[in-house]
Parts: structure tokens; sequence; C-alpha cells
């Protein structure tokens, strides 16, 4: 088997077709997201942006970097900044303790539930601390494997989102 930064590597060279999400899937993210707290992504690089596609939650979160490189919740609001990691997240912090469903990008995801991110871990810090709630993955179609490398410290996902499917893995 490859290793992870091998399979990065190669996924800069792989061809996506940047599609809108079809219109079932978006009804099976509303119906999944409405009255709920959603913790999502702001996108950037190659990340589906699924913030147009979630309408109605109880509450719309993304995550924070703090000044020592903490990840935590916030509640999603304008204005945003860059954070250190060069992502954008809420100028103002509005802490966030509970949250029902994650929607989080990553490079690659496998069939069973494994994500490869862009190798600091953090998402998997942040996951661990919120094993209660749905872990789903949004990536792009050309973005799922049959299986990727995984470390002890990997974090499942529980289903993976892409503009044409909606694959249950452990729901």
């Amino acid at each position: 088997m490859y290793k992870k930064s091998e399979i990065r590597e190669t996924l800069k060279s792989i061809q996506i077709n940047k599609k809108n999400f079809e219109k079932d899937i978006i009804q099976k993210i509303n119906k999944l997201t409405e009255n709920r707290v959603i913790c999502a992504y702001i996108s950037i690089y190659n990340e589906p942006n699924i913030l147009d596609y979630i309408n109605n939650p109880k509450t719309l979160c993304t995550t924070f970097i703090d000044s020592e490189k903490n990840i935590k919740i916030s509640k999603l609001q304008k204005p945003f900044i860059r954070n250190s990691f060069g992502v954008l997240q809420p100028k103002k912090f509005i802490e966030i303790d509970e949250v029902d469903i994650f929607l989080i990008p990553g490079l690659a995801f496998d069939l069973t539930g494994t994500r490869l991110g862009r190798g600091g871990g953090i998402y998997d810090m942040l996951l661990s601390n919120y094993l209660n709630s749905l872990f789903i993955g949004v990536t792009f179609d050309e973005y799922i494997f049959n299986q990727l490398p995984k470390d002890d410290h990997d974090i499942n996902m529980h289903a993976l989102l892409t503009p044409t499917r909606f694959i249950e893995l452990n729901i």
C-alpha cells in the first residue's frame, strides 16, 4: 500500500469534474441538517462548497483556530479572516459546545470511511472530542478510493457525500 504522502502527491494530478450537487443529494443534505447543529467548512482549493446547500439548520458552525493553534467550534458568521493555516474562519469567536453533524473536507476518502487530510491531524484531534456526532466526509467522486492507508489516530467517517452520491458507511 502507498504511503499517505505519496497519495497526497498523486492527488494533485487528478482532474476533477467540479459539478453542482444533484437535486436528490441536496434534498438528502437538507433532510439531514434540518434543525440540527451543523459544523461545516468554508471551502478552499478543490473542496466542494457545501455551505450553498445547507438550509434550515438549528445552528451553523465552522472550525476556528485560536492564537495557540487549538481547533474549536464557532458559530459561522461574517466577517471572515484567514487563520494560521490559511483557512477562512469567523473573525469573532462564538464558541459552540455540541454538534450533531460534522461535514468534513478531505483530500480523499475510502469506502471504509478513512479520511486522508492535509497531514496535520487537526480534524482527527477535533473529532475525537465529538464521538457522539455524525461525521460525513464531503468530496468529489474522483477522490473516493477503495482503500487508503490508516493510522491509529484517524477518525472514520459515518458517511460520504459527493455531488452525485450519499454513501452510508456506518450510520
